[in-house]
């Protein structure tokens, strides 16, 4: 399950906090794009004040959370769902109090998206984009890879990297017109040439359906070391991330940061 979470990307065209980004490979100037628990990157800005403000002190720093914790005003801060139909209600009474949105829909048992919602994540993620989009909204999916034990719209083969990529899982997430797809493909981080294969798939899916979209991958500290993220980043191509779910570590987080900036 999804508890600390930053996610980096090595693109071209960073997103700003109310319109899409392009999903060129080609490095821009500067820091990737960023994205992390809100509190998480509030205890990292504090932790090394130098390093936290390169990277989030910017439109493409994301931060999310509910309401999400921004450590400097330029963030980019979204309001992080975990139901379409929450979202929905939400708009329609007019409570939307951010300019960006996330939509967090995991598989896990305890994890609190509706039923009918994991069981269909191909129908509930694009209708979250189109109706975010309709009003403007900057939109952030991350979808669960453990979706794969509760999706029933798509056969779900297994592993989770062979579900995520047989449903185009990414596709569907970005279908819509999402700003940011992040790939939840922390899971190979002891395998590169899986973590890398999955991603570009990913990626590629996502960009067919929707060109704009910019894709994020991720690694976690519990799924290996500094070294071992770094090496996966780089394996997947033009793309870097890091998606930190248990621990609060500023000493791994910089360490990737520092080699991947």
């Amino acid at each position: 399950m999804r508890r600390l979470l930053m996610s980096i990307v090595t693109i071209a065209g960073i997103a700003t906090a109310a319109g899409l980004a392009s999903s060129s490979p080609a490095q821009a100037a500067g820091p990737m794009p960023i994205a992390q628990n809100g509190t998480g990157a509030v205890a990292f800005t504090r932790a090394d004040p130098a390093l936290g403000r390169t990277w989030f002190d910017r439109a493409s720093g994301y931060v999310w959370g509910t309401p999400p914790a921004k450590p400097y005003s330029a963030t980019t801060g979204c309001d992080r769902f975990m139901s379409y139909a929450t979202f929905a209600a939400k708009v329609a009474a007019g409570a939307i109090t951010t300019r960006c949105v996330m939509f967090d829909l995991e598989g896990g048992h305890t994890w609190p998206s509706p039923a009918q919602e994991k069981a269909d994540p191909e129908k509930y993620m694009p209708e979250f984009n189109r109706l975010a989009r309709a009003h403007g909204l900057t939109v952030v999916e991350s979808p669960g890879a453990d979706l794969q034990a509760t999706d029933t719209t798509c056969p779900r083969p297994q592993p989770d990297s062979a579900y995520y990529q047989a449903c185009r899982i990414a596709y569907y997430a970005a279908e819509g017109g999402a700003t940011v797809v992040m790939v939840q493909d922390q899971q190979a981080t002891l395998t590169p040439s899986v973590y890398g294969t999955w991603f570009r798939t990913a990626q590629a899916q996502a960009d067919a359906a929707s060109p704009g979209t910019v894709v994020f991958t991720t690694c976690s500290q519990d799924r290996g070391t500094a070294a071992q993220c770094i090496n996966d980043v780089r394996a997947a191509g033009t793309v870097g991330g890091l998606d930190d779910m248990q621990s609060t570590s500023s000493s791994w987080e910089a360490a990737v940061l520092n080699a991947l900036g």
